[in-house]
């Protein structure tokens, strides 16, 4: 006989403390070894990330995990230290399997682009010009025209959801200004691994008045 250790560790964008007891619950770990041996243990069974079984009969286990995959907008990437989650119980000895988890945050990309359908403003004016990008968990960014490129501003890495794009700061005296957004409101959803895209149009009209002689 032999024992074998479970270890357990979450990584990467969540730990440990994000989990909830339900999710502790849901965490199932099927062991499997010889003789049609069959073990299932629960997370919340684990002390301080750990479980042991002990009186294995010796020979080869394998580990499995399910149910860990309850973040939404996260992705998941299970790895078990040990090829297949494959181990070996020798009589008298300890053979270990740590299962880590690793939770990464589903991105995707925006870009902004911006037209000026006139003349109305000069290079400077155009310059001045800002946008502001808001999104998830009070997500916000700036830049003015001046610091676009070839008149588009791209944000990558973007955690994934709806984003907002305002315009600012492009009034022109003696001009009514009216900004177009080529999608309703000026929000765009940014899903994992897409490219949302805001066009932001403004047009000027001239203001007319009356003179009496």
């Amino acid at each position: 006989l032999g024992k074998l250790e479970l270890e357990k560790v979450i990584a990467g964008a969540k730990g440990d403390a994000d989990l909830t007891d339900a999710q502790r619950e849901q965490m199932v770990f099927t062991v499997t070894g010889p003789d049609n041996f069959t073990r299932t243990v629960r997370y919340s069974e684990f002390t301080d990330g750990k479980y042991m079984l002990e009186d294995l009969p010796t020979g080869e286990y394998t580990v499995v995990e399910e149910g860990a995959d309850f973040f939404e907008n996260y992705s998941l990437n299970v790895s078990y230290g040990v090829t297949g989650g494959k181990t070996t119980v020798i009589k008298g000895e300890t053979a270990g399997v740590t299962v880590t988890n690793t939770y990464s945050q589903d991105v995707g990309s925006l870009e902004v682009k911006k037209t000026f359908a006139d003349n109305a403003l000069t290079e400077e004016q155009k310059a001045a010009v800002e946008f502001t990008v808001t999104g998830p968990n009070n997500y916000s960014a700036s830049k003015t025209y001046a610091e676009f490129v070839n008149g588009s501003w791209k944000l990558e890495n973007l955690p994934v959801g709806e984003y907002t794009v305002t315009e600012s700061n492009a009034d022109v005296a003696g001009y009514t200004r009216t900004t177009a957004y080529s999608v309703e409101g000026g929000k765009a959803t940014v899903s994992k691994g897409g490219k949302a895209e805001v066009e932001v149009t403004s047009s000027y009209t001239r203001d007319l008045g009356k003179l009496e002689l």
